[in-house]
Parts: C-alpha cells; sequence; structure tokens
C-alpha cells in the first residue's frame, strides 16, 4: 500500500498533557502536574513518613504509554546463547511483558552501488548477526503480534561514508566527539570524517528504505526506524556522526523516501543524544535544528534520548528527565527514552538508586512514553543489562512492575504526590477499564500507604504484587477497594503494583 503522506500509528493527542513543574525544598524533589496553561509552582507536599495518602485522578491525563522493551546486544557469545536459551522469548514477551525490541541496523549491509534507486530488499546482505536479530524477533512477534520493533542505524554501510570504514578508525576503547555545530571534534579541534559523504544522502536514505522492505518482506514490518545512535559520538566501534543541521536534512529526506516507497506508517525517531546534554553544542542543538527545519519536523514522529551522562555512566536523575521534557514539551511531540544504563542488581538498588528510580523519572518527570534501556540480559550482572543470560535478578523483577502493571497504550494519570517517601504513577486504559499503579518506598521506613480512588465509579480485581529483600513480585492478593480508598503496606525499600479494573464516572 501506498501511502502520500506520512500515515501516524495511533495518532497521540497531546492537547491534554499538562504541565510538570518541578521543585526542590526540604522534602527533596516534586513534581506537581498541573492543567494545561496553569504551570503554577507548587510546594512539595509534607507528610508523615509513616503513612501517606496518593490520590488517584483518571481526569488529569499525561502521555500514551506506548510500552516497555530493551535494545539487543548479540556482538557477546553469552547474549547469542542466552537468545536462543529454550522459553527466553517466553520469558522477554510473557514473564516480563516487553513489547517493544530495539535493533541495529549496521548488520544489514548491502554492496556498492553508483545509482541509489538499484539499491533494493534483494540486495541486503543477511549475515549470522542479522538472524540473530531476526530470530529473536520473530519469537517474540509469535507470543506477541503488536510487537513493536525500533531500529536504529550505528552504521551505514562503509562505502557510503568520508572514512569509508564502519566506525572511526581509532584503536579499541578510544572515542571521540564532535560539536553538534560541525563535525569540528572537541578534543583536538580536527575534523570528524566518520561521516556520512553528502552526495551518498540519496543512497543513504535507498538503503534504509530496502532494509524496511526486507523485515516487512520476512514478517516483522519495522514500528520506528532513527537514523543514527549518538550522533556526537564517533566510536571505535560501528558509529556515525552528524551535525545538528545534517541529521535533520537526513530525517526530511528519510521520512519523505519512505512514504515514496510504501512504508509512511513507520514513524521516525531521533536524535538518541544524550538526556542531560542540553548545552548549545549538544542535544538542545539537534531539537532546535529538528523543528526549525519544516520538512524535518513534519518528518520527525517521536523525539528519543539515552539515560547517560557521557554514553555510559548511567544518569537516572529526575532533573534530566524533566529538564529535556521542558525543552520539547511546546513541540507536542511524545519522547522515548530508547537506551541508557539502570543501574546494579543486587537488592534494594533498584528502588533506592537504579531500574526503579530510572523507570519513574522517566515516564513522570519527563512524560517518556516508552521505557527502552540497553541490554536485555548479559554473562554478567551490570548496571547495562537486566538479566544474567536467561535467569532473572531483583533487578529484572523491579522492570517486571510497570511492564506489567501499565497497559499498553494506557495514558498516564495523576497520582499524587508523584515524588514523596513513596514515589507513585498510575495508569489507565479507557478502552477495557485497566489500571495499574505503580509504588516505590525507596526509604528504611515502613509505610503505609491510601489510594484515593474515590474519583472513578467503581474500581475491582486489583490484585497487589510486591517486591521487598524477602518477596519476588509475590502476589499479595487483592486489595479490598472500600469507601473509595484501597490500603497498601510498603515495607521499607519495596516496590509494588497493583493491577485491576477501573470503571470512569
Amino acid at each position: 500500500m501506498n501511502h502520500t503522506t506520512r500515515a501516524r500509528r495511533l495518532p497521540i493527542d497531546l492537547s491534554v498533557w499538562g504541565a510538570c513543574v518541578v521543585s526542590l525544598g526540604a522534602g527533596g524533589f516534586a513534581v506537581a502536574q498541573t492543567a494545561p496553561g496553569e504551570g503554577v509552582k507548587q510546594p512539595p507536599q509534607k507528610t508523615d513518613a509513616s503513612a501517606l495518602t496518593i490520590a488517584i485522578d483518571p481526569a488529569r491525563q499525561f502521555q500514551r504509554i506506548e510500552g516497555f522493551g530493551t535494545c539487543l546486544f548479540p556482538w557477546g557469545e553469552d547474549n547469542r546463547r542466552a537468545y536462543n536459551t529454550p522459553g527466553f522469548d517466553k520469558i522477554y514477551a510473557e514473564e516480563l511483558g516487553l513489547n517493544i525490541v530495539r535493533i541495529n541496523l549496521e548488520h544489514f549491509l548491502c554492496k556498492e552501488f553508483e545509482k541509489p534507486e538499484d539499491i533494493t530488499r534483494e540486495g541486503i546482505l543477511i549475515n549470522d548477526m542479522c538472524r540473530v536479530y531476526t530470530d529473536m524477533c520473530k519469537k517474540v512477534k509469535a507470543l506477541n503480534p503488536d510487537v513493536r520493533i525500533l531500529a536504529t542505524v550505528w552504521s551505514p554501510p562503509a562505502w557510503m561514508k568520508v572514512n569509508n570504514k564502519m566506525d572511526s578508525g581509532a584503536p579499541r576503547g578510544q572515542n571521540a566527539a564532535i560539536l553538534a555545530s560541525s563535525y569540528t571534534l572537541t578534543k583536538n579541534r580536527g575534523v570528524c570524517d566518520n561521516r556520512v559523504r553528502e552526495d551518498r544522502y540519496p543512497h543513504f536514505v535507498a538503503w534504509m528504505t530496502a532494509v524496511a522492505d526486507w523485515f516487512k518482506h520476512e514478517g516483522i514490518p519495522l514500528y520506528a526506524m532513527s537514523p543514527a545512535n549518538e550522533p556526537r559520538f564517533s566510536q571505535y566501534y560501528g558509529s556515525c556522526v552528524w551535525t545538528a543541521k545534517d541529521f535533520a536534512t537526513i530525517i526530511a529526506l528519510l521520512g519523505e523516501g519512505l512514504e515514496k516507497a510504501g512504508h509512511g506508517d513507520i514513524l521516525l525517531y531521533g536524535p538518541e543524544d544524550m538526556t542531560g546534554h542540553l548545552h548549545n553544542e549538544g542535544t538542545s542543538r539537534y531539537v532546535q535544528a529538528l523543528m526549525e527545519d519544516p520538512r524535518a519536523s513534519k518528518q520527525l514522529d517521536r523525539f528519543a534520548t539515552h539515560g547517560y551522562t557521557d554514553g555510559v555512566q548511567a544518569d537516572v536523575s529526575q532533573d534530566s528527565s524533566h529538564q529535556f521534557w521542558t525543552l520539547i514539551e511546546k513541540y507536542n511531540k511524545p519522547y522515548w527514552m530508547t537506551e541508557g544504563g539502570t543501574g546494579e542488581h543486587a537488592w534494594p538498588k533498584p528502588v533506592t538508586e537504579g531500574a526503579g528510580i530510572a523507570i519513574h523519572n522517566s515516564l513522570v518527570a519527563g512524560n517518556a512514553s516508552a521505557f527502552v534501556p540497553w541490554q536485555i540480559t548479559g554473562g554478567k550482572a551490570t548496571g547495562h543489562n537486566f538479566m544474567l543470560m536467561d535467569k532473572m535478578t531483583p533487578k529484572t523483577r523491579t522492570l517486571l512492575h510497570f511492564a506489567r502493571a501499565v497497559p499498553t497504550d494506557g495514558r498516564r494519570i495523576s497520582a499524587e504526590p508523584a515524588f514523596g517517601p513513596v514515589l507513585a504513577s498510575a495508569y489507565h486504559r479507557a478502552q477495557d477499564g485497566r489500571l495499574g499503579i505503580v509504588l516505590i518506598n525507596p526509604t528504611k521506613q515502613d509505610c503505609e500507604v491510601t489510594l484515593s480512588l474515590g474519583k472513578f465509579a467503581r474500581v475491582e480485581n486489583l490484585r497487589l504484587y510486591r517486591t521487598t529483600n524477602g518477596e519476588s513480585v509475590d502476589d499479595a492478593g487483592e486489595t479490598p477497594v472500600r469507601a473509595g480508598e484501597a490500603k497498601v503496606a510498603m515495607p521499607a525499600e519495596s516496590i509494588a503494583s497493583l493491577r485491576g479494573v477501573a470503571t470512569l464516572q
């Protein structure tokens, strides 16, 4: 089917989104959600840390949640072995409830052609690494036909680039960065040649379009594509830099090329630079270039950033998430977190400073519509993966609380206070009434939480799941709702999720 205009999967009406006003006080970080147009700064709510009331209001809606997932990372033998472990696909799609997979397109290469129109699906060179990606995607899709596959380019084929290499050509471990405004290297002020030749831009677009064709032909159509992974960083591994202006140009050309080829339903996301690098030669410059170019602004569907401070160290802070949202809110486009570190595995780190905090801050302070950090698994339990081979860890279970409780394509709704002794967020899908609530107690004090649910007409089958030092997503049974309230015991350093059905007034 050909498209003359870019189709948007499930258009998002952002007019109902409120602002998030941030304040820092003696009680810590607080976010006061306001209705559109208000923007009145609210002080942090003072509460007794041993007892807390959290008000859930479905009338105050925020972003639509498109889902949770991770990136596949098949370069290591351990990872490939894990993906091929019987049942691993079920862990990913069913036990964890992940509905997004992000992959690297640098392995789906093609030979050199003089004319871009000669680059076709049949010319994509499929190797063993490609099959690792596609086999996993097919297995997950068989379990969840609605899986959303995101595809990012680390590097295009070498023949399209100035340096004729897939990487920077530097020795292992040596990396560099450019200014967002030019190809000038930040350290030695040389000129970076790890970039696409301008005369090869049409070939680049034709190659990405052919890759989209190939995935569709394989029965695993792409949900979204990005032309660049961390476009300021020139790495010793597969990488390719783009200035902000050139990145906007390629977004425009790619979107138009996909439309022409009948792939107008594929979303485009970017710039996939660091969330907190909001200086004039960082992420801010890319956002500005994208929005000042009318063709690029039309084609870009989702803003996306990476949760690192430097490309390696995790950035899970409230500040960077909220500050990026403040930067992009006026452009009326959703935001995805498409890579990032997520902290340690051992309890209680996931709920005191790691994965749980990262997810909450992205969804609530940053209004992220998708949370897709780095690897799903690895041979060692590190800050970059969520599992140890095919085994879950406390960090995995923290992710599970969100992925299983938050209904796909439901909206985040008001849960206040969102940032207090207990971190709180709530989600509701009006079509079927699915309600999800996630609570995190990062403190060393037990707390009884009263959920105020009276603004729903009815709440039923509200089931509680909890992880503590001695519980692992244990089913704590149905939580009664009496007179519009439900009480939840939150032990020190714990996370709980509630799943039920709620009817609107």
